[in-house]
């Protein structure tokens, strides 16, 4: 007992660490067990550190326009291929496939009609040959990221990305394959723009359509790198009539000549969410007298559908420029009670992919008013920052980056965030064994301590019964051999006495002590049989009660009623002696407060059920007297050690009876 005292305090302060820190206790100890899970908790601290320098895809709802769609096929096993073609030959090394993002009372989601087999083909030396193949795998994270397949580079004029294995439409029994874009890339370049798409995508579709494969304007939104830091944007508001007065010119100037194929516009995002993109305008590059080289005219008179968070590219041939001119000649009002506003956030010039440096000089003409930045002096006025912001590398959201960089960093993305998953898998796995190892030890080492207690404590209860029996049988037999044999030789004497005297009064005496001695060694051997059945047997305790009543009563009228049942029944020891002690504590109360000429007894059996009955002529009790807690308070503790149903009814001058209902046990 002494050793679980030691052990049970210790126990419950593990239990108590236990659930106060599972976790923190699960995770200690496999870093302490398993070299695996160190190695995975190195790594998942990498993968994280490497996330944070990674771009993140726009997964809102979606912006821009929603790409091409096929025209409905019959089943999965049909292909379906999108073709791209140059007039001079080009060099490819990867493609980059943007999945739809669709919303529509039908259905949202973001991989919908992406096909199950992709090839990819090249047309080299008049024959087609497979450059890329790609197969859809169950990846863990998708979240609208794009996929790059990349490849040795190949001279082409002509690409076919074919699909088959094709879905089918959720609600409708035919088959498509879709992308929001398509970017083929020859090193940082993105050659899709220039290429002529064969027309065999769902024309009617106003979102769905070819024209918007190679429009630059995913629904992921800017080719950004998020920072902790933001700049301002560039905002111009107008309150002119439409379209402007005048056209309004925005010029970057750079220090040396630049090759430029291609700029780049990005709407400013804290505006609108790119609403207030200029609507129609032109780009211009310029020689260093301000000449203009080559135009983008492209929605001069066509006006730009709202490029939502996705920026403009405009591609020029490759032109040794000094400078490059913006000209808006359409505000947007994005809303009746908005103002007209020109809003933007980066202009960035390209050479093949590549941004070029940011520009020297920018300078604004807006309603007849000029502002100038020349980089390298201070902002001292609003104006001056945002023409700044307008050529400074960063977007509200962080730093431009190139497409195929923003693409290879969301694939990567993608790849980190499987394998965070995978890790955290087998972590778990592993946390999941180390807690099945606490819980299965915990509940082992509580079993041994409930276990060694409960030896402990039974092994002592049974020796301490055997000592108490062993007391018990001592007594029983000092009483048995003493006390018995002293009663029985009393009442012997009194017998032979009773033959010898004949007066009436001295017979009358030796009576009452001949009863009495009776009642004493009917008791003692009552009290031998519940305490050491050995020493004792079971006597009729039915003729007792009856013999008991006399002596008790005395010369008083009494009837005494048993049913011959009741002998056999009345034979567990404990029942036997509580009951013969409620039997005298009741004629004793009786004969003391009741003054009653005549009371009756019945024991009777019922049901499996001994009902005794005491009922006296007395003068009863007031309700107040009886209900009261002290009242009969003997009986009622007897009865309750009987577990016996007690119910005592008296009333003033009309008696008192006492009900005793024991319920009997099978022991027949």
């Amino acid at each position: 007992m002494r050793s679980c005292h030691r052990i049970l305090p210790w126990l419950a302060a593990s239990l108590l660490l236990a659930t106060a820190g599972a976790d923190t206790l699960e995770k200690t100890l496999a870093l302490k067990l398993s070299k695996d899970f160190v190695v995975q908790e190195a790594r998942l601290k990498a993968i994280a550190e490497e996330l944070e320098t990674l771009p993140l895809p726009y997964l809102r709802e979606p912006t821009g326009t929603g790409g091409a769609l096929s025209f409905p096929l019959e089943s999965a096993e049909s292909e379906f291929p999108f073709t791209f073609h140059w007039e001079e030959p080009v060099r490819i090394d990867a493609v980059a496939l943007f999945p739809l993002r669709l919303y529509s009372q039908e259905v949202y989601d973001e991989y919908l009609f992406w096909p199950g087999s992709i090839t990819i083909e090249a047309e080299v030396g008049g024959e087609l040959v497979i450059i890329g193949e790609y197969k859809l795998a169950e990846a863990l994270v998708r979240q609208s990221l794009p996929e790059l397949i990349e490849f040795a580079p190949v001279d082409t004029r002509t690409v076919i990305i074919r699909c088959s294995d094709l879905p089918q439409h959720p609600l409708k029994q035919w088959h498509a394959a879709g992308f929001a874009e398509i970017a083929l890339f020859s090193g940082p370049e993105n050659l899709a723009p220039r290429a002529k798409l064969k027309d065999n995508s769902r024309q009617g579709y106003h979102v769905l359509a070819s024209e918007f494969l190679v429009d630059g304007q995913t629904p992921l939104g800017i080719p950004e790198l998020v920072s902790r830091s933001e700049t301002y944007g560039f905002v111009k508001k107008h309150w002119g009539p439409q379209p402007l007065s005048e056209p309004y010119t925005l010029e970057c100037s750079y220090s040396k000549p630049m090759q430029i194929d291609s700029v780049r516009l990005d709407p400013a995002i804290q505006h609108a969410y790119g609403q207030s993109f200029p609507l129609r305008f032109r780009i211009e590059l310029l020689d260093a007298e301000g000449k203009v080289l080559v135009s983008d005219t492209t929605h001069q008179s066509v006006p730009l559908r709202t490029p939502g968070l996705n920026p403009y590219f405009a591609y020029f041939p490759e032109t040794e420029a000094h400078a490059l001119r913006l000209i808006v000649l359409e505000a947007v009002k994005p809303h009746p009670k908005a103002l007209r506003a020109i809003a933007l956030s980066e202009i960035t010039s390209l050479h093949k992919g590549r941004h070029l440096p940011p520009a020297q000089k920018i300078e604004e003409n807006f309603m007849g008013q000029k502002s100038l930045f020349v980089r390298g002096e201070p902002l001292d006025n609003a104006q001056k920052q945002m023409l700044a912001a307008v050529s400074d590398g960063l977007t509200q959201a962080g730093r431009v980056l190139p497409l195929r960089q923003w693409i290879e960093g969301l694939v990567r993305r993608r790849d980190l965030m499987d394998e965070q998953l995978n890790l955290h898998s087998a972590q778990n796995r592993t946390l999941y064994k180390v807690s099945q190892i606490l819980i299965y030890g915990s509940l082992s080492l509580i079993l041994l301590v409930v276990g060694s207690a409960t030896f402990f404590i039974v092994r002592n209860r049974i020796r301490n019964r055997r000592e108490i029996q062993g007391i018990r049988n001592q007594i029983a037999s000092d009483l048995h051999d003493n006390v018995g044999s002293s009663l029985g030789a009393i009442i012997l004497q009194i017998e032979q006495l009773k033959k010898k005297i004949s007066t009436p009064q001295e017979q009358g005496r030796l009576a009452t002590i001949h009863r009495l001695a009776r009642e004493s060694s009917f008791g003692l051997r009552e009290v031998l049989n519940a305490a050491a059945p050995e020493f004792g047997r079971t006597q009729d305790i039915v003729a007792h009660m009856h013999e008991l009543t006399g002596l008790l009563i005395g010369k008083t009228s009494y009837s005494f009623k048993a049913d011959s049942e009741t002998r056999g029944m009345l034979l567990e020891p404990s029942i036997r002696k509580d009951l013969l002690l409620f039997y005298k504590e009741a004629l004793y109360n009786a004969k003391r407060h009741s003054d009653y000429s005549h009371i009756d007894i019945a024991l009777q059996l019922e049901a499996g059920r001994m009902k005794l009955s005491i009922k006296d002529n007395g003068k009863g009790m007031e309700t107040t007297t009886l209900n009261h807690p002290r009242s009969l308070r003997t009986l009622k503790q007897r009865a309750e050690w009987l577990s016996a149903e007690l119910d005592i009814r008296s009333r003033l001058d009309f008696g008192t009876e006492i009900i005793l209902i024991i319920r009997l046990r099978a022991n027949k």
